[in-house]
């Protein structure tokens, strides 16, 4: 009867070690490796767009413009911009938009210029149709 207690007794005891066990190797959670800001970048641009865009960092490579030149149809002889603008500390988009006949390029740290193509020639000089875009503010204004 004796034996048959401590038996019980160690067989319990094993158990509710196991259990313990187990209870902290669910609770652990796997270390999730730690991604550089370009490389976030990077993967942000290839959810995006797959493959096949580009970025375009400002120059302190605080704010990076993340774009694709689209052909809608191959004899297109200008592509569409598919564009997004991503603050890399904060990790916020502050601007996505799609232009037809349009490029892109910084002009300082905080403005990033669309320079859209009109679709005919002007007849004197040359307009320039598009915005400028202020990462700071978050706002555009016309050129």
């Amino acid at each position: 009867m004796q034996t048959s207690t401590f038996s019980t007794t160690v067989f319990i005891a094993l158990l509710l070690l196991l259990l313990i066990a187990c209870a902290k190797k669910i609770n652990q959670t796997p270390a999730v490796p730690t991604l550089t800001p370009e490389e976030k970048v990077t993967q942000l641009g290839e959810q995006l767009f797959k493959k096949d865009f580009s970025l375009d960092y400002n120059k302190e490579k605080t704010v990076v413009c993340i774009a694709k030149a689209i052909k809608r149809r191959p004899t297109d002889a200008f592509s569409t911009l598919s564009f997004l603008i991503y603050e890399l500390e904060t990790e916020e988009i502050l601007f996505q938009e799609i232009i037809p006949k349009a490029t892109g390029k910084w002009l300082s740290n905080k403005e990033f210029q669309i320079t859209t193509i009109p679709g005919r020639v002007p007849t004197r000089g040359t307009q320039q149709t598009g915005f400028i875009y202020n990462v700071i503010n978050k706002s555009k204004r016309k050129l």
